[in-house]
């Protein structure tokens, strides 16, 4: 019995002293594992706080261009009679009848697509807001909010781009069509002395003169909210 109790007591600390160990070693485990779920959700929200700002720069270049065009269409109905005065004075008013039929299917296509402009935006508006809303619920699947936040300003980035394109083609295709008239009321309309001069009656000038100033005020409007094009307009 007596040679038992020392054993035992040996026993016992032996036990003891390795259950220590083992709880000292789960622990130091369970802590690194802690700290590197700290590091990736600090990291998650790095990235997040990140698409933030490219969804918020994304948002303003948007609102600024609307806000952009809004603007330029009271401008440009102010400035219309003083644009229409200083064309009638380079430009005769007899032009007009002759392209009337061209300028009625262009101007049909250009409203086409300024309506499609228009769609556009407001799909580009509600995508922000859907983005802004996700942004907003940011919780445990932050890495498939990411990709949905990449791909929502991927998508309104191409929008705008292949907006302001179209307008620049608008733009460009109204100034040359501009140029074009100009250039044709100069050598037949304009030149006393030219042989290709057109002969017209005062009735029908007059007739010619009404329906240009109307059609002036269509490219005036057209050119203000289309903005500057691409390359100048060159005549033909």
């Amino acid at each position: 019995m007596r040679a038992t109790l020392p054993l035992l007591t040996l026993a016992i600390a032996l036990i003891a002293s390795s259950s220590g160990c083992a709880s000292k070693q789960a622990l130091e485990e369970k802590e690194a594992a802690l700290a590197a779920c700290e590091e990736e959700r600090a990291a998650l929200a790095r990235s997040v706080e990140r698409w933030q700002e490219r969804f918020d720069r994304a948002s303003e270049r948007w609102q600024g261009m609307q806000q952009a065009i809004n603007e330029a269409v009271p401008n440009a109905l102010a400035e219309i009679d003083a644009e229409r005065e200083r064309i009638l004075e380079l430009v005769p008013e007899q032009v007009q009848f002759e392209v009337a039929t061209l300028l009625e299917d262009y101007f049909d296509v250009v409203g086409q697509s300024f309506a499609a402009v228009r769609r556009d935006n407001e799909t580009i508006r509600l995508q922000l807001e859907a983005t802004q809303k996700a942004l907003a619920a940011v919780g445990k699947d932050t890495q498939a909010i990411n990709a949905a936040i990449e791909g929502a300003v991927a998508e309104a980035q191409q929008r705008l781009d292949a907006e302001q394109e179209q307008r620049r083609i608008l733009a460009g295709g109204l100034a040359q069509l501009v140029a074009r008239l100009v250039e044709f009321d100069r050598r037949k309309l304009s030149c006393k002395d030219c042989p290709d001069r057109i002969k017209l009656s005062r009735k029908e000038r007059e007739a010619i003169l009404a329906f240009h100033g109307e059609l002036l005020r269509e490219l005036s409007a057209l050119q203000k909210q289309a903005g500057p094009p691409a390359t100048p307009a060159a005549a033909d």
